[in-house]
């Protein structure tokens, strides 16, 4: 059994896509850098409110963007403050970073410029690292 339910969400609450120039769909390809935010508080005792944003990094990018999305889950059981974290990492992470990741890439494939696919990530292997360095 899981320990959070989505109980509202994924939705978004914020975007700013902007298209810096006309070329920005020629042939020219920058690597693009992605930086991820993931945040979260309790909004009572059984309830957490959680947000998870993306944004393009880098300035040679062919546009700017930025995404934030909000959900809401439910503690299934109580759940410690160490483990509410692993469960956040584990189980709200993936389902909002899936619905984020088809978001950007509608996007971006709408707009003339080129796609961009977020990298899957594996929440797993991050959680496994934070852990191991917090040692």
């Amino acid at each position: 059994m899981t320990s959070l339910s989505l109980t509202r969400g994924p939705r978004l609450t914020d975007v700013e896509f902007h298209v810096k120039d006309e070329d920005a769909s020629t042939e020219k390809q920058h690597a693009i850098e992605i930086g991820y935010r993931l945040d979260h508080r309790l909004a009572d005792e059984n309830t957490v409110d959680f947000l998870f944003g993306v944004e393009v990094k880098n300035e040679k990018a062919p546009f700017i963007l930025h995404v934030k999305m909000q959900a809401l889950f439910r503690m299934n059981k109580k759940i410690k403050p160490e483990s509410l974290e692993k469960a956040i990492q584990l189980e709200a992470a993936p389902l909002v970073h899936a619905v984020i990741r088809d978001f950007v890439a509608d996007l971006t494939r709408r707009s003339e410029v080129p796609l961009l696919l977020l990298p899957t990530l594996n929440f797993d292997v991050m959680e496994k690292v934070q852990t191991a360095s917090k040692r």
